[in-house]
């Protein structure tokens, strides 16, 4: 490899080339008298060496991020916009790692209360009997857990973020007012888990964030109405089930959530949350009298006759975060 000193002159001929002005260059011993100057670290590219501040001549053989973080730092006037292009994301990344209180992923478990809400509606009147479009409420209360990740983004003044939870609760509810003069039709729902992808915006006061959330969710759900035929009176005797007025179908449903909640630091690593969420799974049509053997109300066709079952599901939780990469 070739060595190098800094001097007056340029090499070759031994002490009787002749001097070119008082500037100090960087050269090869091994060059001819009279070659130009040239540099001979390749770690530089194709900058002159002989027009560089004197500090990187004095340590020729820096690494690039140092020369880049320090000497070109105090200015370097033929090339400040590579100085800007190269310096930012060197600054990015080191914020990266010094970890920014609002960037970084995360994950937590959650503990809490929800409510499964449905809503049956006789399109045709058949258990309503001369009611089309009569409408039945239930719903039930019950625990539900979960878990999550997600990560946080600082883009400028806006705080961003982003996270998938899944929630298991066996959550039901029943109702058997679907006919008014007897409880013989039953409509029931059944919700066994439900997860969602959230993406939402915070506020920061302090260490306590208030955020807002919304995205899309899916939910495993049962739906059935029962209806049990009977003899005399109403459900007096001869009780049987009637498998073509009736059906269950379990299936997962698409849907789409949105809440509010807010988070507060225990620790640098630990956080606490309490978040209340709003699930929506939209409607779904069933059919009863499948074999059409009765008129869908008085006077109606006799047709398959339609019941819709529309189901939503609120919760209120409490979770632990923890916060990776500190």
């Amino acid at each position: 490899m070739p060595t190098r000193r800094e001097d007056t002159q340029f090499a070759g001929d031994g002490a009787g080339c002749p001097k070119r002005g008082p500037r100090p260059i960087l050269h090869d011993l091994n060059a001819p008298c009279g070659a130009l100057p040239r540099p001979v670290d390749r770690r530089f590219g194709v900058l002159h060496l002989h027009r560089l501040p004197h500090s990187i001549k004095e340590t020729p053989v820096m690494p690039f991020r140092e020369v880049l973080t320090t000497t070109l730092g105090r200015g370097l006037p033929t090339i400040p916009g590579l100085w800007l292009l190269l310096a930012f994301p060197l600054a990015s990344a080191e914020d990266g790692m010094r970890g920014s209180p609002w960037e970084g992923s995360y994950a937590g478990l959650s503990l809490g209360a929800g409510r499964l809400s449905s809503d049956v509606r006789d399109i045709d009147g058949f258990a309503n009997w001369g009611n089309p479009g009569a409408t039945q409420d239930y719903g039930t209360g019950g625990a539900i857990g979960g878990a999550f990740a997600g990560r946080r983004v600082a883009l400028g003044g806006i705080h961003l973020r982003y996270e998938v939870e899944a929630m298991l609760g066996d959550l039901s509810a029943r109702t058997d007012g679907l006919d008014p003069t007897c409880p013989d039709e039953a409509a029931a729902t059944r919700l066994r888990w439900a997860v969602a992808a959230r993406f939402g915006v915070a506020e920061e006061t302090g260490n306590v964030r208030a955020f807002a959330f919304a995205g899309p969710s899916l939910a495993r759900i049962v739906n059935s109405v029962t209806d049990t035929d009977y003899s005399g009176g109403c459900l007096e005797r001869d009780l049987r089930f009637d498998a073509d007025d009736s059906f269950r179908h379990e299936g997962t449903r698409l849907g789409w959530t949105l809440g509010i909640g807010v988070e507060s630091e225990v620790t640098p690593r630990w956080a606490l949350r309490l978040d209340a969420a709003y699930f929506d799974f939209g409607e779904e049509r069933y059919r009863v009298n499948r074999s059409g053997d009765n008129p869908c109300g008085p006077g109606g066709r006799r047709v398959p006759c339609i019941y819709s079952i529309d189901n939503q599901m609120t919760a209120l939780r409490a979770a632990i975060v923890y916060r990776f990469g500190l």
